[in-house]
Formats: structure tokens, C-alpha cells, sequence
């Protein structure tokens, strides 16, 4: 009986310590990819609530509560931290078109 009780005490405390050692043992790989996930979604809802930040001021613009001057200010700033967030989120095409929007926006003249 007693040697019932020891076995299944040692069992319990081989698991305790298995789970409380487990996060040493997982890949960081794996840890990394769920950070640069997070923190990408973090990115995008900032995205989103910036873009509705627009839409509201433009409203209350259509309302008559802002000014033009006060209104082009804040949309021109918050339209800025809209386009940085855009970049980050999508890196691929801002340089895809910054390599392409600058041999057409430049044309050179023949020689």
C-alpha cells in the first residue's frame, strides 16, 4: 500500500517537473514566429483604427465641427502614420514599387 502511494507521488512529480521544465526545451523558432505574429496583428489593428481615425474626422469635417486648416493638419498626420504602418506591414510591395515607380517617374533623356 505504502508503495502505491510512493509510485504514484513519484509519477506526479516527474509530470510536475516535465511541464514546469517545458519551455526550456521548445524552439525558440517557434517562440519567435509567435512574436513576429503578434506583433504583426498588433500592426494592422493600429493600421485599422487609424484609418477609422480618418473616416471620423472627415465626418465631423462634413459636420462642420473642424476647421479646413484644423482638418487638413490632423489628416495629412494621422494619413503619414497610416502609410509608415503600410510600409512595415507590407514590405514586399513598397519596394517592388520604389524600384519600379522610380525608373518610370524618372525618365532619362537620350544622349
Amino acid at each position: 500500500m505504502i508503495l502505491i502511494a510512493l509510485l504514484i507521488i513519484l509519477l506526479l512529480l516527474a509530470l510536475v517537473i516535465l511541464y514546469v521544465t517545458h519551455p526550456l526545451f521548445v524552439n525558440r523558432q517557434e517562440t519567435d514566429v509567435d512574436f513576429i505574429v503578434e506583433e504583426r496583428i498588433e500592426k494592422e489593428e493600429e493600421y485599422e483604427n487609424l484609418l477609422e481615425r480618418i473616416r471620423e474626422l472627415d465626418f465631423d469635417f462634413s459636420l462642420g465641427k473642424l476647421e479646413a486648416v484644423e482638418h487638413e493638419a490632423q489628416r495629412s498626420t494621422l494619413l503619414q502614420q497610416a502609410a509608415a504602418l503600410r510600409r512595415e506591414l507590407s514590405p514586399n510591395l513598397s519596394a517592388s514599387t520604389s524600384s519600379t515607380g522610380s525608373d518610370s517617374s524618372h525618365p532619362t533623356s537620350p544622349a
